[in-house]
């Protein structure tokens, strides 16, 4: 899953998308390399704030529309990166309008199962996965308030806790059939220590969701990857630093067969080329 960030506030673009020129180049590059597109327009950064449903359509209309109308359909996946319902209803009816074979993703930040998330269930007819992530804010509105919500527990504590909460959200979203993938949202709702632990332990919270779940890993230039914890990442020299995190990650969890399907969040293919190098000198 490639991404594309819309934002001008997102201190993982090393450079501004948000006309069509630049997003064309952006998009050109990610459908050579990414099975997944994954666009989003607002940035949930805990420093940011919050921008109106008008707002973050408008940053579609000025992007990624042109681009549908102008582009054959790449028969591709794109993500929508919203915790808006509203504004993922209004990018993908477009998709589907322009780009009838490509496939589309709602990934939901929020984490909430709400009245509003059951109306769409029930009334939206265009096919979609649903990517339900770990969030523990309150309601929608406070989503990019994530850092206020988070959990007192450590070590295996913690991912006990989190197989807690996805357990019973698949209980609800089986209720509705939906076609759902899971995200454990690194950075969202976790201590720097517990994004340390979840990347530890892992594959031990993996092993307790069942095998037919697809689960997204996005830890591309997270901000808990530096260190030290106040690096600047302003500085493109020490975006490096963590993606060169990124790799060592990557290929800790890859290096073994891992009996489902993972969905790999990042913003640059860097990372994988060096992985799968890696693997290909230990015959894995």
């Amino acid at each position: 899953m490639g991404v594309i960030n819309i934002t001008p506030n997102s201190f993982s673009n090393t450079t501004e998308i948000n006309d069509q020129e630049s997003f064309k180049s952006k998009m050109d590059d990610i459908l050579a390399w990414a099975q997944i597109v994954d666009i989003g327009a607002e940035s949930t950064a805990p420093f940011n704030e919050p921008i109106t449903e008008e707002q973050e359509r408008e940053r579609f209309n000025n992007t990624l529309i042109p681009y549908l109308l102008n582009q054959p359909d790449p028969e591709t996946t794109i993500s929508i990166d919203t915790y808006k319902v509203s504004v993922f209803k209004y990018v993908a009816t477009k998709i589907n309008e322009y780009w009838p074979k490509t496939k589309i993703i709602f990934n939901d930040v929020s984490g909430k199962l709400d009245d509003t998330l059951i109306d769409f269930f029930e009334n939206f007819t265009i096919p979609y996965v649903y990517i339900y992530s770990h969030n523990m804010c309150p309601n929608r509105a406070k989503t990019s308030d994530h850092m206020k919500y988070t959990s007192d527990a450590r070590d295996l504590e913690f991912i006990k806790e989190m197989v807690v909460y996805f357990l019973n959200g698949i209980t609800v979203l089986k209720k509705y059939n939906v076609n759902f993938w899971i995200d454990p949202c690194f950075g969202f709702s976790k201590t720097r220590e517990q994004n340390h632990i979840l990347l530890k332990h892992f594959k031990t919270f993996l092993l307790q969701i069942p095998y037919s779940i697809s689960c997204v890993y996005g830890i591309s230039k997270k901000s808990f990857l530096r260190f030290p914890k106040d690096l600047d990442v302003v500085d493109p020299k020490n975006i490096i630093i963590l993606e060169q995190m990124h790799t060592v990650l990557l290929y800790d969890l890859l290096k073994d067969s891992m009996q489902r399907e993972l969905i790999i969040r990042m913003h640059d293919k860097a990372p994988m080329i060096a992985v799968n190098n890696i693997k290909k000198i230990f015959d894995l």
